[in-house]
């Protein structure tokens, strides 16, 4: 049968939202397309039949069924682009194919490669492939595995080292063990030693009153949102590694934190879509940058991200003071191994990141970012989500759906950091010059982010609504200027 945290993501589809993975790879030039039929055939289904499988039901249960007309040349075709086609051409193809589904009875997976573009030499393959079939890790690891490598290369960042609980009395154990060694931290935050951390922090509670008082009066719909701030506001009184405090937190957002609040973006999304992307941000300026203000490389592109949308929404006339916005973030949850299981499959969990937004300042912007992404990695979030999706996937579909919904709508959409190759790629003889991803969207969301690594390189790929987001570009535009702001020398020495 199909393991049951698989089938949470075959069954996510809606029209408006596909639960499909996307990817990217621009070429220099054009591979003979025999030789990369032939190398996807034996790369990619080869190694893994469920490639070459359809979902079948059978006496209740779901199985991957061999297609018995399974023909390679349905999934993998070619499209000669107009001459002198663009990067704006290529999207807008991309943007097509987007909202467009997978023919029903077949393996839900296709690869198009894209020829003429540029000079005429350049072209592109267009990778989709079902969220229920593996998950956004499995899928850099299975483009790394079809292409060839410089001099033997094979590495990417290692992600994966959490554990998913094996169950709910495992997970038990792991919030036990952590209370006690965070029990020591709350005492301190309340005792005469810690009482002048807490005094500082009790001196900006009247400002944060009267701010969320004004909001409220401006916009009485964001009433909604006090109690979550209140727990945030808690929390700030406790280191920001305090597990248990950081999870109790994750846990009462899960449950309690109202939908998404209205902006411009916000409604019921379409069947259209719309894609951008930039692709030519430097790592090691990143990485030089992140050294220099005692954060990490995702805390950097993260606050990038945050300052993007909050100049975005102003453009858009629904301007953003304060607060945050949520995002569901894949965590992996098994090590990136050097071979892929013949299944595939799905070993990964979620968070729900509180992105601060409304904060012009760039080093601001950044201190704020870390506070929460070190709350989001000292916490047991993916943990107790997992077993929240587990258990989900085993109850009756419709219930599950439902309040699978209603945890995406807490959020604006899906944000994810993927590691990919250190060292440049080569597929069926062609250079890969960049390489690009767009996450998959469920419930109501309108907006997707995903950052991709590759030779040196950071790419940022944005998926939108089409009729909700005009103008995806603009974004991912915005997230390289505020990277720009960041390494400004101007900025030196004041972190």
């Amino acid at each position: 049968p199909i393991p049951v945290h698989d089938q949470t993501w075959l069954f996510m589809d809606k029209p408006n939202n596909l639960m499909y993975i996307n990817a990217l790879l621009w070429m220099r030039s054009t591979p003979d397309f025999a030789d990369l039929v032939e190398v996807i055939e034996e790369r990619v289904v080869g190694k893994h039949p469920v490639m070459g499988c359809r979902a079948v039901q059978d006496g209740g249960a779901w199985f991957w069924e061999p297609d018995p007309d399974f023909d390679i040349s349905r999934h993998v075709t070619q499209r000669r682009m107009p001459k002198g086609s663009t990067k704006a051409d290529v999207q807008d193809h991309l943007s097509t194919c987007f909202g467009t589904p997978f023919p029903s009875g077949r393996p839900l997976w296709s690869m198009e490669l894209l020829t003429g573009i540029g000079d005429g030499h350049e072209s592109v393959l267009f990778i989709r492939i079902h969220h229920g079939i593996t998950d956004g890790i499995r899928s850099t690891q299975l483009l790394l595995n079809m292409c060839d490598h410089d001099a033997g290369e094979h590495s990417v960042a290692r992600v994966g080292d959490r554990h998913a609980p094996a169950g709910p009395l495992d997970l038990f154990e792991f919030v036990g063990r952590h209370v006690v060694h965070d029990a020591g931290d709350l005492a301190r935050a309340t005792s005469p030693v810690g009482a002048p951390d807490a005094m500082k922090q009790l001196t900006r509670l009247p400002h944060a009153v009267s701010e969320t008082a004004r909001r409220v009066i401006r916009r009485p719909g964001t009433i909604r949102q006090v109690p979550g701030e209140v727990v945030e506001g808690l929390a700030s009184f406790t280191a920001e590694d305090n597990t248990f405090v950081n999870t109790s937190r994750a846990v009462f957002r899960l449950v309690f934190e109202p939908r998404s609040p209205k902006l411009a973006w916000s409604g019921t999304p379409g069947l259209e879509k719309k894609v951008g992307w930039v692709d030519d941000i430097p790592l090691d300026e990143v990485k030089a940058l992140a050294r220099d203000r005692h954060a990490t490389v995702n805390d950097v592109l993260m606050s990038s991200v945050s300052r993007a949308l909050t100049t975005y929404l102003a453009e858009e006339g629904t301007p953003v003071t304060g607060g945050a916005l949520n995002w569901l973030v894949p965590i992996s949850l098994a090590p990136l191994d050097a071979e892929l299981p013949p299944d595939l499959g799905n070993h990964f969990s979620l968070v729900m990141f509180r992105m601060p937004v409304g904060i012009n300042d760039p080093i601001d912007a950044l201190r704020a970012t870390r506070s929460m992404m070190n709350r989001t990695k000292h916490s047991l979030e993916p943990h107790v989500a997992y077993t929240i999706l587990q258990t989900l996937a085993l109850g009756p579909r419709m219930l599950s759906a439902g309040v699978r919904n209603y945890l995406a709508d807490k959020c604006v959409g899906q944000l994810t950091n993927v590691p990919g190759p250190q060292s440049p790629l080569n597929l069926a003889g062609a250079r890969v010059e960049s390489v690009l991803g767009w996450v998959p969207l469920s419930g109501d969301q309108t907006l997707g982010l995903c950052i991709f690594t590759y030779a040196g390189r950071i790419g940022i790929g944005i998926s939108a609504d089409a009729a909700l987001v005009r103008d995806p570009q603009r974004i991912a535009d915005l997230v390289a200027e505020s990277l720009d702001d960041l390494t400004n020398g101007s900025l030196a020495g004041r972190y």
